[in-house]
């Protein structure tokens, strides 16, 4: 084997290690934060900022919907899914979005969060506090 040939094969074995490097610190990371969507998609709507509460008696489901008219607002169970949408106020737009995006509009919430199985949502009860939705769904 000549000099270039055992260059050459430690630069491929240093290469190899650090892909290896690589992967497993993408892997940990997606271990530890999970595997996200992005909270916006290209049609125009953004996700919600929400929170769960599971309570003895329901779940408590809290929704922040900054900017959105409220007379809008939509809550409705479709089989084992809660359906959240809303539009806002005002589109909201950003212009060069990144390297790929050069433009980008936003004109509604909307948000599917799937339902425990104990969940009975014929029953759930809707509250608003300034853009704060509260949905309270009874377990059965």
């Amino acid at each position: 084997m000549s000099l270039i040939d055992e260059i050459r094969r430690r630069i491929r074995k240093e290469f190899e290690r650090m892909e290896k490097e690589i992967e497993d610190m993408f892997s940990e990371a997606e271990r530890v934060f999970g595997h996200e969507e992005p909270m916006w998609d290209a049609s125009g709507k953004l996700e919600p900022l929400y929170s769960i509460y599971k309570a003895p008696e329901a779940y408590v489901l809290r929704f922040d919907l900054a900017g959105a008219d409220l007379g809008t607002l939509q809550v409705e169970a479709r089989g084992d899914k809660l359906v959240v949408s809303c539009k806002l106020q005002t589109s909201i737009k950003f212009e060069k979005w990144g390297t790929i995006q050069r433009h980008v509009s936003f004109s509604e919430y909307r948000k599917v969060i799937p339902l425990p199985p104990d969940a009975d949502p014929a029953n759930m009860k809707i509250r608003t506090h300034d853009k704060i939705v509260e949905v309270i769904i009874p377990r059965r």
